[in-house]
């Protein structure tokens, strides 16, 4: 069966239709700093991005193509609805300088609800051009051929069963924030904060924050120890932790970052062009992930990082 060439979105355009302004636009700054403005269906897309062509003849097909794309259907179907109920929970109101233990909200949640929630984010993780760089570095870490065709190969293969197996390795349990951000925009970008990689079988703590829309992001983690539930809690951020969020973003982020109508300042760590990541747990991302109700592991002792910066120098 013949497999066509089709451009694929790693930002799906059930999500990203979220991001206009009134305009009907959404921006993508470039590292650089210049910007372009468009729809939001222009953004997010490559040619036969969840496709696998086994021939190095350019317009070559084989019985072992593949296409991966449709393993994504269930979570762009999704989107809308869960985008739904998320935005209907409840939450702290005002105001929201108080500590952030005290402004999270145990939110009840069918199981069913909670599952089609992470699909949803998985299905960002896994095709987002941060993971897919990842998948594709193996080969040339490995010592395989450099050949564009081959490393593409390798790539996808990692990449293919991404979705299935962080669906298996989380086992739809772990934790959920629904994080709101009423005075801030947030950004998107084609990185985020995550510590998963490809394969994603076998993982250790899992964890990530995924913008939704401006004003709402998803965290998600499989801790080592927790308690069960709350498996759901909302949580609303200030203006300052808003800016703390879109700053990590940027650090993940590597080629684009998306706005609606609030222009993120471009930081050093954007303009270098790369999926940068943090080196250990000293960071408002994971210090938050700490901080969920339920949660049980502890953030790495100053004493301990003293160490390890003692021996770097």
């Amino acid at each position: 069966m013949s497999i066509k060439s089709a451009k694929h979105h790693w930002w799906p355009e059930t999500l990203s239709s979220h991001w206009a302004d009134q305009e009907g636009g959404v921006t993508w700054v470039r590292p650089d700093g210049t910007s372009i403005k468009s729809s939001p269906k222009r953004f997010g897309a490559i040619k036969d991005g969840h496709t696998i062509r086994m021939s190095n003849v350019p317009g070559e097909e084989t019985v072992w193509d593949d296409s991966f794309e449709k393993d994504f259907s269930q979570a762009d179907a999704s989107f809308h609805r869960v985008l739904k109920w998320l935005n209907e929970l409840d939450r702290c109101g005002p105001p929201f300088e108080t500590s952030v233990t005290k402004r999270f909200v145990a939110a009840p949640v069918l199981q069913s609800d909670f599952e089609e929630l992470l699909v949803c984010v998985f299905s960002l993780i896994v095709r987002s051009p941060q993971f897919r760089q990842i998948a594709g570095a193996y080969s040339i870490h490995h010592g395989m051929p450099g050949h564009e065709r081959s490393v593409r190969r390798v790539m996808m293969g990692n990449m293919r069963n991404g979705l299935e197996n962080l669906t298996r390795a989380f086992g739809a349990s772990g934790k959920a924030v629904a994080i709101f951000s009423p005075e801030r925009e947030l950004i998107f970008g084609d990185g985020f904060f995550t510590n998963i990689t490809p394969p994603a079988q076998r993982l250790l703590r899992p964890r990530a924050i995924v913008p939704l829309t401006p004003s709402l992001a998803i965290l998600i983690q499989k801790p080592g120890s927790y308690m069960v539930d709350p498996k759901l809690c909302t949580l609303v951020v200030n203006r300052q932790e808003a800016e703390e969020l879109n700053g990590i973003l940027q650090i993940y982020a590597k080629e684009a970052v998306f706005y609606r109508s609030e222009r993120p300042s471009i930081l050093p760590e954007f303009e270098r062009d790369e999926h940068l990541r943090f080196a250990d747990d000293r960071n408002f991302a994971d210090r938050l992930c700490y901080q969920v109700p339920g949660v049980q592991d502890e953030a790495t002792p100053d004493w301990f990082h003293n160490l390890m910066d003692a021996r770097l120098q």
